[in-house]
Formats: structure tokens, C-alpha cells, sequence
């Protein structure tokens, strides 16, 4: 079984360089020949509530999977913090465009994907940040049914947009005056050990901090993250249960 995942593409609209980068992975040869494909979250910079609009919006998305779910590739397509509560619009695109719909899965959280004796655990990537009770608390908030319904039946399509795009440039501004790349490293780290002792098995794959690793422990388990692709210009094959980071240039 070979699989392939990316994540924080963090798409804002069809044409830039993160939409490019996405065709590209999409059509590598590496996507082609594995059986799997994996989406881990924050593919779009913003896609909040079941809108409908959103698959206008980020048309060739939703094209580029049914290319590959007609390919006869499982497509799994796990929540970020930037794309969540879009499950309903997602089943309802590809029921319509595709026979082979039900080879996507939408998930709300990570999951163990066992491959050659290895368990791996394929997520986000927030749950490396182990220690950090603050996001647990926001997860908790921002995941709810609560805010499903504010998202998706209170809040208009456009609405979501502005307010979202304003958070973002503020959250990107303060978090420039404030990030220390090495301390952040070394606690991701820590919290991928941690996940990793906690669910038993032999590593992480994932995204979100937007720092690049390929580590393998003492202990033989390993910790792979594809960084930021706009950035590192990477994603991730699994074969025969051995990870590596590939280039999509």
C-alpha cells in the first residue's frame, strides 16, 4: 500500500501559487501510483461551513478530486483549522459528479493507518502540539455543533469570507512579532514523542506547524511533517510503511 499526503497549501483562490502547487501534487507521479490520497487540513486559507458557493469558488478543487476518486484512488480529506464543517457541500459535489463517490471520506480527526507492520498516525498535525491546552480549548470551541450552525445557517458565504480574511492577516501579523523557530521545533517534537507514546504506535504524519521534519527517534518511531509547502515546496509518500519527503518542483 503506497499513500501520499500534503497539507497547508493554505489556497486563497484559483490561479495562485498554492492552487498550482495542489495541481501539481494532484498530477505527480507519485500521486498517480499510490492507492491513497491524503488532504491533512488547511488546504484553503478559508473554507468555513457547508456553503455551498465554495465549490464554485475553488472549482478546480473539486474537479481535481473526482479525477482521482475516478482513478480508483481512496480520497480522505481531514479538517484543518482553516477548513472545517464543509462535510454535507463535499458528499453532495461528488455524489452528483461521480460514480465512484464513495471512495472519499471526510473526517473531522486523525486516524491510524497500519502498513507494513507500521502503524502510523495520519492527522492535522495540532495534536503534536501536545501541551497546549489554549488550542485544545479553541478546538473544542471552533469544532462544536454551535459553531456549525453560526457558520453554515447564521452567517452568509460572504460574511465568513470578510471576517475570516481579516483573522487571518491579523493572526499572520501578530504571529511574525512573536515566533521562535527553534523553540517551536524543539516543542513539536516533544509533542510528537508524546502523541506517539500516548497512541502506541510508530509515528506521526501530518502538517499544521508549518516546520519541515523527517525525524526518526531513538526508539525507532518517526515524525514526518511537510512544513509549508508554498515554502519547503514538499509533500509526503509513504512505501511499505517508510515515509519520505518529496519534491513537487
Amino acid at each position: 500500500m503506497q499513500f501520499v499526503s500534503i497539507s497547508d497549501l493554505h489556497i486563497k483562490k484559483s490561479g495562485d501559487e498554492a492552487s498550482k502547487l495542489f495541481l501539481h501534487f494532484c498530477n505527480h507521479e507519485f500521486t498517480k501510483n499510490s492507492d491513497r490520497v491524503y488532504f491533512l487540513g488547511d488546504i484553503f486559507e478559508l473554507l468555513i461551513g457547508d456553503h455551498y458557493s465554495y465549490t464554485k469558488k475553488y472549482a478546480f478543487f473539486f474537479e481535481e478530486i473526482v479525477k482521482l476518486l475516478d482513478s480508483g484512488k481512496e480520497v480522505i480529506f481531514l479538517e484543518g483549522n482553516h477548513d472545517f464543517h464543509f462535510k454535507k457541500i463535499a458528499y453532495k459535489y461528488f455524489k452528483k459528479h461521480t460514480e465512484n463517490w464513495s471512495k472519499f471520506r471526510y473526517e473531522k480527526h486523525g486516524e491510524i493507518f497500519e502498513t507494513s507492520g507500521k502503524k502510523l498516525f495520519i492527522c492535522h498535525g495540532y495534536e503534536v502540539d501536545y501541551y497546549n491546552q489554549y488550542f485544545k480549548n479553541w478546538y473544542e470551541i471552533y469544532t462544536s455543533k454551535w459553531m456549525y450552525i453560526l457558520s453554515t445557517y447564521i452567517l452568509p458565504f460572504f460574511i465568513i469570507n470578510f471576517l475570516g480574511n481579516l483573522a487571518s492577516k491579523d493572526s499572520k501579523r501578530r504571529g511574525k512579532k512573536t515566533f521562535d523557530f527553534m523553540k517551536m521545533k524543539e516543542k513539536y517534537l516533544i509533542g510528537a514523542k508524546a502523541l506517539i507514546e500516548e497512541k502506541s504506535i510508530d509515528g506521526v504524519i501530518c502538517g499544521h506547524t508549518h516546520i519541515e521534519e523527517e525525524q526518526f527517534f531513538e526508539n525507532q518511531t518517526i515524525y514526518f511533517n511537510n512544513g509549508f509547502p508554498i515554502k519547503h515546496k514538499r509533500a509526503i509518500i509513504v512505501r511499505d510503511g517508510k515515509p519520505e519527503l518529496f519534491s513537487l518542483t
